[in-house]
């Protein structure tokens, strides 16, 4: 076998993976090619290609997942924190607003002569809710990684900070349409258009706007995480039989 393969194999197999995260990435990523499908089939259908950026932004909501994993994986196996770890974690910081970005995605869903609305409706409200469903697993691995460097209290203050950069950059993609490489590319011209913040109220509430809706969504989400695990029929069942 070529060594560079062995390399490969060697380092899957030494890979880290948080205990019972596999099961919803396979989920999560089975709904993404479900979903990519439905649009294809509708695309092909109408012979048009409405709402296809939406697979786009599907692919952009996973990238902050895959810093999260690498992240989780140098975090349990390494003593020291190099620079790589903390460009992941950056990394990280700056795509998760593409997982909740894509919920503004609806605004595109219309009424119109021969047009499918309700097809597009629940197709659109499908990808965005694999998207934040995509955003906050990653928000969890690291929320559960902070937790455990500081405590719990840092941890759930370290979820405020990343809601409320996300409500920001959230409102940095659909209203000012900048990307989230546009940091490093365009960082002067970012700059200068969020100097609006000192003139207008607008950007401020809107940003505030998506960070509550996250940060609510989250807790929602971290709740229903923490129910007890369903177990087959007669499978741990701690209820007498009547007599």
């Amino acid at each position: 076998m070529n060594p560079s393969m062995q390399r490969l194999r060697l380092s899957l197999k030494n890979f880290h993976l948080k205990p019972g995260a596999a099961f919803p990435i396979f989920c999560l990523l089975l709904a993404s090619v479900i979903a990519s499908v439905l649009l294809g089939i509708r695309g092909v259908c109408t012979g048009q290609s409405r709402h296809l950026s939406l697979i786009w932004n599907l692919f952009l909501a996973w990238t902050p997942l895959f810093f999260a994993v690498v992240l989780g994986h140098w975090f349990h196996h390494k003593r020291t924190r190099d620079w790589k770890f903390f460009a992941c974690a950056f990394g990280w910081l700056i795509f998760f607003p593409n997982a909740p970005y894509i919920v503004t995605d609806l605004v595109h869903v219309s009424r119109f002569p021969g047009g499918l609305y309700w097809v597009d409706l629940v197709v659109s409200f499908l990808f965005a809710l694999i998207g934040l469903a995509v955003g906050f697993l990653s928000l969890h691995l690291v929320h559960e990684m902070a937790a455990r460097v500081w405590n719990r209290v840092a941890g759930w203050t370290f979820v405020l900070a990343a809601t409320g950069l996300s409500g920001l950059g959230v409102y940095i993609g659909r209203f000012l349409r900048w990307n989230s490489w546009d940091i490093f590319l365009n960082p002067v011209n970012i700059a200068t258009d969020l100097f609006t913040w000192f003139y207008y109220p607008k950007p401020f509430l809107l940003s505030a706007l998506f960070a509550g809706f996250l940060l609510l969504a989250y807790l929602m989400f971290h709740a229903i995480t923490h129910l007890n695990p369903i177990h087959p029929t007669g499978a741990k069942d701690n209820i007498s039989s009547p007599s």
